[in-house]
């Protein structure tokens, strides 16, 4: 069989030959099965259309059935460098074949080593130049890009000096121009790749450069934004805006917090948050983030924020002060009026915010809450407007506030 796949010349025999040396390739000693993949891959490095196609299909079958009983034997028989070198192709077919090819083994389980061998064998660089080649080749650019995308996502430390390439800046550009779906995997990619990162602050900075933060900023202007994932966690858009977000709280580099801040990114939330045709998760999870990562402009973001009424009566059904019922609210608002709520159910609490050691205390149980400083401040404030309006002319001696006149 060995000799007939070296050196048989017609076609039909050899396809045979090859159909058998796929089923017992993994039983095969190590000198002999050389032999024959080096062969093959000569014969793929000298054919085109329909038999180089068929060439490759047959070198990835081999490669699994080998992975899977000797990884360290598939990754060094030459078949991830031939395939690579394949992408080089003048065949349109044969590139497509490759690509296919190469995209189904990053999706094989535990694939970062097989992602570590595509880019030893130059898978980037390769990449870079077909980008320019089909520069006006969308499709074939974009399947592109996702390969570079997953290998390197796939990757614990991908080199910060590989994503200092064409194809990277190509994957952040292109990441609005695709669908939802597609959108997120691309974010995925770049979230991966940072958290994976030893050098966070040059991979992020790197991304930044090739404008990550105008990316993030308009998918969430769209209006088919989802910010929620099917199992309830946070979505790759969400993961990276919070990462960023973390890096800029935490770098001396204040370029990324500015540009968060002058982007838009905040409005966007907001709007979200007050649309009346927005899916609830997204309207929550848009307040979680207004709340988390701009609490520091959450009250004057935007003027269509409406302000709170200092002199806004006490809705004694709800509890609630300053609500307007049937009108939007951000979820720092409402946590806002959520907090002023527990403590007007404090039994005495028009005496007991008169006690600074009290209000100490309160200020104390609120961190405890995740209740921001400035929020439990504009609590205090409107409490003091509530008790300068309520004036306790009688008792019925359960704490029972009744309203009198000033």
């Amino acid at each position: 069989m060995v000799e007939i796949i070296v050196h048989e010349s017609d076609q039909q025999v050899l396809t045979l030959a090859i159909g058998l040396f796929l089923k017992a390739c993994h039983d095969i000693d190590d000198e002999n099965f050389s032999i024959v993949v080096s062969r093959l891959v000569s014969r793929l490095e000298s054919s085109n259309g329909s038999v180089a196609v068929g060439l490759i299909r047959n070198l990835q079958t081999i490669f699994l059935n080998i992975y899977y009983h000797k990884p360290v034997k598939a990754l060094e028989c030459g078949i991830i460098p031939a395939l690579v070198n394949m992408l080089r192709s003048v065949d349109q077919e044969v590139v497509d074949q490759s690509i296919d090819t190469i995209r189904s083994l990053c999706n094989y389980a535990d694939c970062e080593v097989i992602s570590a061998e595509l880019i030893r064998s130059g898978l980037i660089q390769t990449l870079n130049d077909l980008c320019i080649k089909y520069s006006n080749d969308s499709e074939l650019k974009t399947r592109m890009i996702w390969i570079a995308g997953s290998v390197a996502s796939q990757m614990r430390d991908f080199p910060v000096s590989l994503v200092r390439s064409l194809v990277f800046e190509q994957l952040t550009i292109s990441m609005c121009n695709l669908s939802m779906g597609y959108s997120l995997r691309m974010f995925d990619y770049v979230n991966n790749m940072i958290e994976k990162s030893t050098n966070k602050a040059e991979m992020i900075k790197a991304f930044q450069d090739y404008g990550i933060v105008k990316q993030l900023n308009t998918i969430l202007s769209r209006r088919n934004i989802r910010l929620y994932g099917y199992d309830s966690g946070d979505t790759s858009i969400v993961k990276l805006l919070k990462i960023l977000v973390d890096f800029a709280d935490n770098h001396p580099d204040s370029s990324i917090r500015t540009e968060l801040d002058q982007g838009g990114i905040l409005e966007n939330l907001t709007a979200i948050v007050k649309s009346d045709d927005t899916d609830y998760r997204n309207k929550r999870i848009a307040g979680q983030i207004i709340e988390t990562c701009f609490q520091h402009r959450a009250y004057t973001a935007s003027s269509d924020i409406q302000p709170y009424n200092d002199n806004a009566k006490i809705d004694m059904s709800s509890g609630m002060a300053g609500y307007a019922h049937g009108k939007a609210r951000t979820l720092v608002e409402m946590r806002y009026i959520q907090y002023l709520q527990s403590i007007l159910c404090k039994p005495m609490w028009w005496i007991d915010i008169t006690n600074q050691h009290i209000v100490e205390q309160w200020r104390a149980d609120s961190l405890d809450q995740n209740i921001s400083p400035s929020t439990f401040n504009l609590a205090l404030g409107q409490l003091e407007v509530f008790v300068k309006q309520l004036v306790c002319s009688g008792s019925d001696g359960l704490g029972t506030i009744v309203p009198g006149t000033c």
